[in-house]
């Protein structure tokens, strides 16, 4: 996190000297992206590309923060003007062919076998290599073929996440008991103070679609997976001369103050006008109950999705870091099991102030939800009459009885 922070100021110094630093925009860009500032980071790297538009790193790293707020289509672009001038740009095809199928084609994915590319050396890491390969036979519709590459990537990853799994599994059931050891928070509100939406679900359950539905509105501001509960938490503890934690629970009353001002003062940083703000790190669940206890006017979309399409998606996902209980059928499953009872016992708690999604009925039509939004945020949600929302759990179950002779 410090160095972080050191390389953030020195970008930023070199950029106040040379603001057409193009090098330093896009070197802001990746910090931004790995602190999940997505915003900041397009910004960043939309400056780096007005000075050199065919500059490849900048689309790339372009690509990936679109794809990250799912803006699939628009990272295709990218992906494809990389591609027209370096065909083979391994980097550029893996990631296209990773998108949902809307944004990418088969076309693509018979190119990528005709060329022989999947046999060569790429430069690939051998994990993202099988994965790589995996999605391209997934985009023929080749299942078996896939399936095979999917199961040789994740025992691949098995050994450098076993250990993780069982961390994540301990904190998993702590945190389950915690919450259903308590009652109803407290749920404090300030008129004078933004709305922090909280949109939860297991990872690949279809939170960053329902946040880019709502972000339509002018008065809800886009804040992806943001770092400010984390960096808040930090900054009460440090200054009180604490050993930081990332559990909200273990934060003594007396630091709460502190929490609340750092925490929204960097929300006052990014609303640019709205007065909601909206975040999807899927961690916070395990925060839920203290959120809504110590934060004012936290509000909460809870996210589920069939559990063994969601668990399916997960298993065939080759996740950047964490996400330790990706790699084995059972734990996958385990895990979207384990967030659907976390997301019943916050629901039975939080009232008014919480609202459950079934992302099937919500992808089939958004607009069975809009008096729920409204009654949730005080708020006119502007749907489009033709509001229409892809789905891939087509493709995704045709793996089903496949992951399901796993468990």
């Amino acid at each position: 996190m410090g160095s972080q922070s050191s390389a953030k100021r020195f970008v930023q110094e070199a950029l106040a000297y040379d603001p057409d630093l193009s090098t330093a925009h896009l070197m802001l860009a990746s910090i931004a992206k790995d602190e999940r500032d997505y915003e900041l980071a397009l910004e960043a790297v939309n400056k780096a590309l007005k000075a050199e538009p065919e500059w490849t790193e900048a689309r790339l790293t372009r690509a990936i923060v679109l794809s990250y707020i799912g803006r699939d289509e628009d990272a295709a672009l990218d992906l494809r003007a990389v591609l027209k001038a370096h065909p083979k740009n391994v980097n550029a095809l893996s990631l296209l062919i990773s998108l949902p199928i809307e944004a990418g084609d088969k076309t693509l994915a018979r190119t990528i076998l005709a060329s022989g590319i999947l046999d060569e050396q790429t430069g690939l890491t051998a994990i993202s290599q099988t994965f790589f390969t995996a999605n391209v036979h997934k985009r023929l519709g080749h299942g078996d073929t896939a399936w095979r590459f999917f199961l040789a990537g994740n025992e691949q990853m098995q050994p450098q996440t076993a250990e993780g799994a069982l961390k994540v599994r301990t904190w998993q059931q702590e945190s389950l008991v915690l919450l259903k050891n308590r009652g109803t928070p407290r749920f404090p509100d300030d008129a004078a103070l933004p709305i922090s939406l909280f949109i939860l679900g297991a990872s690949r359950s279809g939170k960053t679609t329902i946040e880019s539905v709502l972000a339509a509105s002018p008065a809800i501001q886009h804040g992806y997976e943001s770092p400010h509960i984390k960096d808040a938490l930090t900054h009460a503890y440090a200054a009180a001369g604490f050993v930081p934690t990332a559990q909200l629970d273990l934060l003594p009353e007396k630091l709460y103050q502190a929490f609340r001002e750092r925490y929204f003062a960097a929300l006052n940083d990014r609303l640019k006008g709205a007065s909601i703000y909206t975040n999807t790190s899927p961690l916070h669940i395990h925060n839920a109950w203290s959120l809504a206890d110590i934060l004012p006017n936290a509000r909460f979309i809870f996210v589920t999705r069939d559990p063994i399409e969601t668990a399916v998606r997960i298993f065939q996902t080759h996740y950047s870091s964490a996400n330790h209980y990706a790699y084995t059928a059972q734990s996958a499953l385990e895990h979207v099991h384990w967030y659907a009872d976390m997301i019943a016992a916050c629901m039975d708690r939080f009232g008014d102030r919480a609202i459950h999604v079934d992302y099937a009925r919500f992808t089939q039509d958004p607009k069975v939800y809009r008096q729920a939004f409204e009654a949730l945020l005080c708020l006119k949600m502007p749907f489009e009459s033709s509001l229409s929302i892809a789905n891939d759990s087509a493709e995704t179950n045709a793996y089903r009885s496949l992951f399901e002779a796993l468990l």
